[in-house]
């Protein structure tokens, strides 16, 4: 099989077949949505509206039915997703190389070859989508977790025993609900009511704390501080107003007695994001994360919101553990990846 670089005269056959190969994956694994399809579609063609995108370089079979779509500019923007809390920048994707696209059905490791030797063994960031279509080509290749993006159906959200709902089983051997979890006893129903003025502060120090230390463990050539500095600035910026904030619901949860944690969700029509759910150190341990999911999925329901997503590093376990057991499923992990 020969593996070489697209021909300028080549782009027009390979373009739509490449689009919808990457609207089809992204479907079948729950990460776009019928109503996002046209948006999304336009997004790409508009980027080869004069040939292979700049900084771009893209290599394809003679048939043209396999390709590697590699963005070298460092402005390639493959998520579609924003960071928590917010979307303060992110040093581990900034001026990196991306892997766009890719679709390999054959052997992988001429591919990989040609990986290596463009990028030089260096590290390239990219998208891995549970129902893709090119496991051989990254299951071989060194892979480091740097984001986890989940999404639900608020329908589908429910405390229900894990037999009886459809929960996630797209990525084997991969961060699958607890089943001690399931068995655990309730310890006292909670409830979410608005956070206070005088609760946010603490409340956005905890999540702080927390947020950057993740973050850190994933970048580890930057520090807690720099996180620190980065999400400070940008809840500021979001949270201009704070508790009544437009378009943000910023909600305690309460037991009978106390304040135990919080919960900031993000709304924007149909369309909810799970910022960060925080329960404080000496309540742990109670299902209050899970009840707290719940409760704010009926919330939610009862606005109008049809679907939640939310946005994880790999060291948040046990909140994904959480979330993929109240329905939530794993649409697409960001990894950086060696060859």
């Amino acid at each position: 099989m020969t593996i070489r670089e697209i021909e300028p005269i080549e782009v027009a056959a390979l373009v739509p077949q490449l689009v919808d190969h990457m609207i089809d994956v992204r479907k079948a694994s729950y990460a776009l949505r019928d109503v996002e399809v046209t948006r999304f579609r336009r997004k790409l063609l508009r980027r080869f509206r004069v040939g292979v995108p700049h900084g771009s370089r893209i290599f394809v079979s003679d048939d043209l039915s396999e390709w590697m779509w590699i963005d070298e500019s460092g402005t390639a923007d493959n998520s579609g997703a924003a960071s928590n809390p917010g979307n303060p920048s992110n040093p581990g994707a900034s001026g990196e190389t991306e892997l766009v696209e890719v679709r390999v059905m054959n052997a992988a490791e001429p591919w990989h070859d040609l990986l290596a030797e463009i990028t030089d063994g260096k590290h390239i960031s990219c998208s891995i989508f549970p129902r893709g279509d090119s496991e051989g080509f990254f299951e071989l290749l060194d892979q480091q977790e740097t984001q986890i993006h989940i999404a639900a159906d608020l329908a589908r959200v429910s405390a229900l025993p894990e037999a009886d709902r459809p929960l996630n089983r797209a990525l084997a051997g991969t961060m699958r609900p607890d089943p001690k979890m399931m068995r655990r006893p309730r310890k006292g129903n909670i409830n979410l009511r608005g956070m206070g003025a005088a609760e946010i502060g603490g409340y956005v120090e905890s999540i702080l704390d927390s947020w950057s230390r993740h973050q850190a463990a994933v970048y580890p050539d930057t520090d807690v501080e720099y996180w620190r500095r980065e999400g400070l600035a940008h809840v500021e910026a979001v949270l201009h107003d704070g508790v009544a904030t437009p378009g943000n619901e910023l909600l305690a949860i309460h037991t009978d007695l106390e304040a135990v944690g919080g919960i900031w969700a993000e709304v924007d029509g149909q369309c909810a994001t799970l910022r960060y759910l925080y329960v404080y150190g000496p309540y742990r341990g109670n299902n209050y994360s899970r009840e707290a999911l719940i409760a704010l999925a009926e919330r939610l329901r009862a606005e109008g919101v049809r679907r939640i997503r939310a946005e994880m590093v790999p060291s948040q376990r046990h909140i994904i553990e959480v979330c993929l057991s109240v329905g939530f499923k794993i649409i697409e992990r960001r990894v950086r990846i060696s060859a």
